[in-house]
């Protein structure tokens, strides 16, 4: 029997992964749509505007990847019109620019 550090064992990855992003269904005037933003404090993001026919649960989970990835995300259906989410999206604090990714069948 030693008396010496025991050897190291390997741990199993945990069960569930810890969220690194969180989203949530916003409305402002006239832009509604669902924001993804990651849970890091962080400054100089890149904001993204997604162009969804529905804020289904396809575009939000496509928001909370670009999230996952350090940006923010908001997806926006019609009526909400691209203009005002985008400034929407530029208006705040931690958002550097914003690019727009159109995934509707008609985009702007």
């Amino acid at each position: 029997l030693g008396c010496g550090e025991p050897a190291p064992v390997a741990q199993p990855p945990p069960a569930r992964q810890e969220p690194t992003a969180r989203g949530r269904m916003v409305r402002h005037g006239a832009v509604e749509g669902f924001i993804a933003r990651p849970l890091a404090p962080g400054q100089d993001r890149v904001g993204t505007l997604l162009l969804v026919e529905r804020v289904d649960e396809e575009a939000r989970q496509a928001a909370l990847l670009l999230a996952e990835q350090g940006g923010v995300a908001l997806a926006v259906a019609a009526p909400t019109e691209a203009e005002p989410a985008r400034l929407y999206l530029a208006g705040m604090p931690d958002v550097a620019a914003v690019q727009v990714a159109c995934r509707r069948t008609a985009c702007p």
